[in-house]
């Protein structure tokens, strides 16, 4: 989906913000730029939408080259969400904000409707349509700002800085949102310094430092990062000082659906081995709602835990079962 190729930017000051930078991004990934303050992350997202030209290098989308001459092609298929959503979100109202890019477009209103809708509802923010957007938390502004990329159907998004200035909440609730994208057939790239949110979330990592794509690769990149500035996961530096790894679980379907671990119908992926943390001495008891059963044990298996039992039918009278890990 995204080839970039040596890529060298220099701002006008003589500032060299990217140097040969070289990484590739393959459909439905979830790729995670990390980085210092100053390493080029926010350059790269806006060389790759087209609102920067490099000195040299280049950068194809699904083969097309980024150049003024394929920028709107480039735009169709890649969406940017800002760093700081007041770039973004501009209307006074919720609605027209989203329905903004459509509008461009020369969309007829009833296609602009369905749309808009359809997105507001997917990031679960529909009852904000008719709100004023000077009135939402920052939290909301940011779904918001993904909403008007999103109800432009593109294939990839490029998000910069998706947890910063939440709290536990909503970062959980953005995990949630990026999640769905990415099960709905996006191809997901953010630049991030929440190493805790990378652990739980990215397919592939591309560590810049200094301007300079320094690493590629998976997850185990993220014991590497103390050489380049920046510090690896709390729960990697846990589990390396007490040499263990966690494994003991039990997952239990909850009788009202509701997920028991303080936010309701959020999935706790990124507080997954904090949860197995403690179970360190026996298993430990953590209620999922239904909706998000299958996820929540699909997240354990892919952590290497073993899961043991009948799992069986998540409704009716298996409802309320327990399943161990």
């Amino acid at each position: 989906m995204i080839d970039v190729s040596n890529l060298t930017f220099e701002y006008p000051d003589g500032t060299l913000a990217l140097s040969n930078v070289t990484f590739k991004v393959r459909r439905c990934e979830r790729v995670a730029i990390l980085g210092e303050n100053g390493s080029g992350k926010t350059t790269l997202f806006l060389c790759i939408v087209g609102l920067l030209r490099p000195r040299s290098g280049k950068v194809l989308i699904k083969g097309i080259e980024v150049n003024r001459k394929n920028e709107d092609t480039i735009r169709r298929i890649v969406g940017l969400v800002f760093q700081n959503p007041d770039d973004q979100v501009f209307l006074p109202k919720v609605y027209d904000d989203v329905a903004f890019g459509l509008r461009n477009m020369g969309l007829d209103e009833g296609e602009v409707r369905r749309r808009v809708t359809q997105t507001l509802r997917l990031l679960g923010i529909e009852n904000l349509a008719d709100k004023s957007t000077s009135n939402l938390s920052l939290g909301q502004k940011k779904r918001v700002a993904i909403a008007g990329v999103l109800a432009m159907d593109p294939e990839v998004i490029l998000i910069d800085e998706p947890t910063a200035g939440l709290d536990h909440r909503g970062i959980l609730e953005m995990f949630n949102i990026l999640e769905e994208l990415n099960e709905n057939g996006k191809t997901i790239v953010v630049s991030t310094h929440d190493v805790e949110f990378v652990e739980s979330w990215a397919d592939k990592i591309v560590v810049l430092h200094r301007g300079r794509c320094v690493k590629v690769g998976d997850r185990s990149l993220l014991d590497e990062l103390e050489s380049f500035g920046m510090r690896k996961p709390i729960k990697r530096t846990i589990m390396s000082l007490f040499d263990f790894e966690l494994s003991s679980a039990v997952v239990e379907i909850s009788e009202d659906g509701k997920f028991g671990y303080g936010v309701d119908d959020v999935i706790p992926e990124i507080d997954i081995d904090l949860i197995l943390l403690r179970g360190l001495h026996g298993p430990v008891k953590v209620k999922v709602s239904e909706s998000l059963y299958d996820r929540f044990l699909r997240i354990l298996r892919e952590k290497g835990v073993e899961v043991i039992g009948d799992e069986g039918d998540k409704g009716g009278d298996n409802r309320g079962s327990v399943f161990e890990a």
